[in-house]
């Protein structure tokens, strides 16, 4: 754990070349269906006066349906929470919201902002937005002499899983290539954060989304429309979605590090 400006990190702390410790955010990293989300490219009118604008952002619900996998990164998300409580008063940590449910499956939320404020950030660059991201320059104007910049803590990075009979490689695709119903790995990292009255909450920031597999991409859509699906039905393609996904729980990535923040929490 690490505390800038009331802000807690959940970091870890390996060693460099010359045996000192390097603090590393830890990022998590967690594959599941998408069943919602709210992705560039961005097309809603917006200005630098309005106040809503540092509300703006990206975000995506998944779930595992059920499979073990899935469950078993939930439980170590509640451990996080958990630690988290360890450095705030009782009465001051609100109940965690980055889970929810999908149907009867559990689900969990991550999302980032599209600007960041130059006041609490006064070291930070502006960076342009990608086309991809703001065709119409519409985030840009609005970040014109406002108090809000595009820093790289807003940026999220998209990335397609091509599997060849040696490896996989990953290549950047646009936002709008993701469907719901897609297989997915997320990346994110988690914040505690200050809020008004002394409160504080339990945050995900999206770093990077990871597009593994399109095939259930229609089936789940239509089970989210409860259309005529028996219980065999959902129960198969659960058993199809656990022999895709490649991860067992939110696996931090940066090496043993990582495995062993995690680890301590269980």
């Amino acid at each position: 754990m690490q505390t800038n400006a009331n802000t807690w990190h959940l970091i870890h702390a390996p060693k460099d070349s010359s045996g000192c410790d390097a603090p590393e955010e830890v990022v998590l990293n967690l594959q599941g269906v998408l069943w919602k989300h709210d992705l560039p490219p961005f097309t809603a009118h917006a200005t630098s006066t309005s106040k809503q604008l540092k509300y703006l952002r990206q975000s995506v619900s998944l779930t595992g349906l059920g499979t073990p996998y899935f469950e078993a990164s939930m439980k170590a998300l509640t451990n996080i929470y958990v630690l988290f409580s360890r450095f705030v008063p009782a009465d001051k940590l609100q109940a965690c919201a980055i889970m929810g449910k999908y149907g009867e499956h559990v689900s969990m939320d991550a999302s980032n902002r599209y600007f960041t404020t130059r006041k609490d950030n006064p070291m930070e660059k502006h960076i342009p937005f990608d086309s991809d991201v703001d065709p119409n320059g519409i985030l840009e104007r609005a970040a014109g002499g406002s108090a809000y910049i595009h820093s790289e803590h807003n940026i999220v990075r998209y990335y397609e899983r091509v599997k060849s009979t040696m490896d996989s490689k990953y290549n950047c695709i646009p936002p709008v290539r993701f469907r719901d119903g897609d297989i997915i790995e997320v990346q994110m990292t988690i914040l505690l954060v200050p809020l008004l009255h002394g409160q504080f909450k339990m945050m995900t920031t999206l770093r990077s989304l990871t597009l593994v597999d399109t095939t259930f991409s229609q089936v789940t859509i239509t089970l989210k429309r409860k259309i005529g699906y028996r219980d065999e039905d959902i129960a198969s393609t659960r058993e199809k979605l656990t022999s895709r996904m490649d991860i067992g729980d939110a696996t931090p990535r940066g090496g043993n590090g990582d495995q062993e923040a995690i680890e301590q929490l269980d």
